[in-house]
């Protein structure tokens, strides 16, 4: 239900939505909240560090009569820097400035950048985190809430596994921190006892060579024709995918709440995942995902055989996982942003 009193925020932030690129959760947030009534100035939509900066700049300069709150979208590296400014800004024109915490390195770019961190959240009036890993990172020194990230989890079919076939579906970037790689040999580990075994990597090229690498080791050791590499894919085919693999496998280095997993765990696939970052407050393991090692191919595969071997344990894991995806919709977190957004500055 709409609320009666439109009210105007500035969100600041990476917002991809027309620009050809993969759409951000800053993106998916500015939807949702025109639902409520809250419409959002958004900095900004400019492509490149420098221009996305001085856009950022301007944009709270040239519209401070028309928002109190500003809701920015922070990361770690450079892009810290661009949100350290817009704090420092924001507080300097009187605005009331609320945090959201987005990625797995910032505990690690906190403890390289102490000041930096601690001059951008000491200004802030209130900070939100998407998962336990990050409000645990900085629970100690800050207020730090849950807010987590939405999922339109009923746009996802469900489909309980109760026979369990080795079609697995990797669903990320091709990056290092993403450890592609481990996936390879992980179908290597498994195409030795399971013939039949195939999987689906799916995602961009995000040119640090991982695509490439990922290519010569499947070559190297043998699996090229057990895995497809078909570049990005679209939410419909993401959805597609749910239903022609049974097990989902995350073998990241560094995580914070990967949507691609819970997009996995509302359509009732079997979750193998690493044990880093915010994966293990996402998920629990033997409830609702089976949890390994980072880098852990060895682990990663018996876990894989468990949930072939043992089709009863492998349905309590796709039931759970599917309701475990629920805290994830729209409906119970709209209230909390619309009571974050709308309260009135002290």
């Amino acid at each position: 239900m709409k609320s009666i009193i439109e009210l105007k925020i500035l969100q600041i932030g990476a917002f991809h939505a027309g620009t050809g690129r993969t759409p951000t959760n800053a993106d998916a947030l500015k939807v949702r909240l025109e639902g409520l009534n809250i419409h959002s100035i958004c900095a900004s939509y400019k492509l490149g560090g420098f221009r996305r900066a001085i856009d950022m700049a301007a944009t709270l300069f040239r519209k401070r009569r028309r928002y109190s709150t500003v809701l920015i979208h922070v990361f770690s590296g450079n892009a810290y820097l661009w949100v350290l400014m817009s704090t420092l800004i924001a507080k300097k024109l009187g605005k009331r400035v609320v945090y959201w915490l987005h990625g797995g390195n910032l505990p690690s770019y906190s403890r390289r950048h102490p000041s930096l961190v601690k001059l951008g959240f000491g200004n802030a009036d209130r900070i939100f985190a998407p998962s336990g890993y990050l409000k645990a990172a900085f629970a100690d020194e800050y207020a730090v809430e849950i807010l987590p990230y939405e999922l339109e989890v009923k746009s996802y079919p469900y489909r309980k596994r109760t026979e369990i076939s080795l079609r697995l579906l990797w669903l990320r970037a091709f990056n290092a921190g993403y450890n592609p790689l481990m996936a390879v040999r992980v179908v290597h580990r498994l195409a030795q006892r399971y013939p039949s075994v195939h999987l689906m990597m799916c995602g961009p090229d995000n040119g640090d060579g991982s695509f490439q690498a990922t290519r010569r080791l499947a070559e190297k050791l043998g699996v090229s024709e057990r895995i497809e590499m078909p570049g990005k894919v679209s939410k419909e085919r993401i959805r597609e995918l749910g239903q022609e693999c049974d097990i989902f496998i995350n073998t990241t280095n560094v995580d914070n709440t990967p949507v691609s997993v819970i997009e996995a765990m509302a359509m009732g696939m079997c979750v193998v995942s690493t044990n880093v970052g915010g994966i293990p407050y996402l998920i629990s393991n033997e409830r609702d995902a089976l949890l390994v090692l980072p880098d852990d191919d060895e682990g990663m595969a018996e876990a894989c055989s468990l949930l072939v071997s043992d089709e009863e344990f492998a349905s309590r894991l796709s039931e759970n996982a599917r309701m475990a995806s629920k805290k994830f919709e729209w409906g119970a977190l709209a209230p909390v942003w619309e009571s974050v957004l709308r309260e009135t500055p002290e």
